[in-house]
């Protein structure tokens, strides 16, 4: 029998990425502000644990203390140097949980949680990557025990394109079927999601709200043997955990994806799934002082306060691919690294990839240049909420996309893989809120003709690449570049509105919370 002031308890768990995880902290946040008999226990890793914490510390002091008792974070899992190492420990913590019998010590703090003290479990949100404790829960509660909402941390676009219904050319069907047919033939999942999943035929796709793209564009780069693999794994166990869920939440906004929201709505309510919409993520965190910055963080504002001293406000070009990206093809990235600096045109380039090729003649020709700058780590976010950054060139990561709606940055797109080339044609071509490469796209499926270039076709040289960056220098500075900016202004503006008292993001919160807590 629980011995809390808590009424009920929310048990979350996310893969050991911080993309997702991030505002996973931030959902936490937020419910247990809105719900003071709401205790949130979240189950992690070592690798997750501080970051986690550290976000939870970024609040105002009065907001933080005011949550702190009913947010436990928990290192449950040991250690690793393997990269996608699946969580399993997180699943016999969940039965503790629910069973109240034991305590969870966390491995990182030390602390020690007596699971008596706890209300059992009421509520699960979970990474659909995370099928493992999909099935956990499942073993020990039904879902009128314990509801499980899928946790999505990217574009409803991507949702429907890879898991939905073929009805809104989603390719959930070929997703259960990869899964199938490897439980019955024992055949290599990656060869049956090549073979099944990844096949393409020219096909015109026209996801709900989105502007319309041959299916190969879904693969507009090469990328290594081990992001097959993994994609291939974590797609089909996600979908499998769609399947099985009660509800989904998605960190989108009708903002944005204002068609694929009602589409999604309509459909998953249909069969018997809650549909939830709770983006962009915002907490209104403290900013971050000067006092602690690192080196690193120290010099890019130095020279951030330089370029803006020189060339004046949104001058800054500002690159990064995410922690995981990397273009494949070398001589195409240093291409388009040249021409910004023979433009002259300042920027800052991130690479903290493990992919990352970073030959030492790309290393030289930025470190000549005054205006270039280029770390392996960078403060995203000092980046962006710096006034001297005028433009982003991103992979398109769902996450990049919501720090620069938050600071109000315009984006231009190198998309990989996943969700980034639908949500690079949402913003570019859709909205016109944002421009596209083409050139730079590789593979045999990336260098096939995109749609919107009708009879023309992109040659995808190096040559080819370095000029399209030039001509997007100019056309950034010019009539169109004004138009996008102002566009993604207006984006970013009405985004801002969604968590106040009457925005769409909070009224879902309310009403899910309303909907499995009451």
């Amino acid at each position: 029998m629980s011995r809390t002031k808590f009424r009920k308890h929310i048990v979350l768990h996310s893969i050991a990425a911080w993309g997702h995880n991030k505002p996973l902290i931030t959902i936490a946040i937020l419910i247990a502000e809105a719900r003071k008999d709401v205790v949130l226990t979240i189950l992690t890793n070592s690798f997750i644990h501080p970051k986690l914490l550290g976000e939870l510390e970024k609040l105002p002091q009065e907001r933080y203390h005011a949550i702190e008792a009913q947010i436990n974070i928990i290192n449950v899992v040991p250690p690793s140097s393997d990269p996608i190492r699946i969580d399993v420990e997180v699943v016999p913590a969940f039965e503790s949980l629910f069973k109240q019998t034991g305590s969870l010590t966390c491995l990182s703090s030390g602390k020690t949680v007596n699971c008596a003290d706890l209300p059992s479990p009421s509520l699960a949100i979970v990474d659909p990557f995370a099928q493992y404790l999909f099935d956990g829960i499942r073993a020990v509660a039904t879902p009128s025990q314990v509801p499980i909402l899928a946790w999505f941390t990217g574009s409803v676009g991507s949702l429907i394109a890879v898991w939905g219904p073929s009805h809104l050319d989603g390719k959930g069907d070929a997703c259960l079927l990869v899964q199938e047919q490897a439980n019955k033939t024992g055949r290599d999942i990656v060869e049956l999601f090549h073979e099944i999943f990844e096949a393409t035929e020219g096909k015109v796709m026209q996801i709900p709200g989105y502007p319309p793209f041959y299916d190969y564009e879904l693969n507009p780069q090469q990328v290594p043997e081990m992001t097959i693999r993994g994609t291939a794994t974590f797609v089909t166990m996600a979908a499998q955990s769609v399947k099985a869920c009660d509800g989904i939440i998605c960190i989108a906004t009708s903002v944005l994806e204002r068609e694929g929201i009602l589409a999604c709505k309509e459909y998953y309510e249909s069969i018997g799934k809650s549909f939830s919409v709770i983006g962009p993520m915002a907490v209104f965190r403290v900013p971050e002082s000067r006092k602690n910055e690192n080196d690193t963080t120290k010099e890019v504002v130095e020279f951030l306060d330089k370029m803006q001293a020189e060339f004046g406000e949104k001058s800054v070009l500002y690159i990064s691919f995410g922690t995981f990206w990397w273009p494949q093809d070398p001589s195409i990235f240093i291409a388009v690294i040249k021409e910004l600096v023979s433009s002259k045109t300042p920027f800052i380039l991130a690479h903290p990839s493990p992919l990352c090729q970073f030959p030492d003649e790309l290393k030289q020709v930025i470190t000549e240049s005054p205006y270039a700058m280029e770390v392996v780590w960078s403060p995203q976010e000092r980046i962006l909420s710096h006034p001297a950054t005028g433009w982003f060139l991103t992979h398109g990561g769902w996450n990049s996309i919501q720090e620069a709606i938050e600071y109000n940055v315009p984006l231009i797109f190198w998309p990989f893989g996943g969700d980034q080339p639908l949500n690079a044609a949402l913003i570019s071509l859709q909205h016109n809120a944002g421009f596209e490469l083409l050139e730079v796209r590789t593979g045999e499926k990336g260098r096939q003709k995109p749609y919107r270039c009708g009879d023309a076709s992109p040659t995808f040289t190096p040559e080819s690449a370095r000029k399209e960056m030039m001509g997007l220098l100019d056309t950034i500075k010019g009539e169109k570049g004004r138009i996008a900016r102002a566009n993604w202004e207006a984006i970013s503006n009405d985004a801002g509105k969604v968590w106040e008292e009457n925005g769409e993001a909070r009224r879902e919160l309310d009403s899910l919370l309303e909907r499995y807590l009451n």
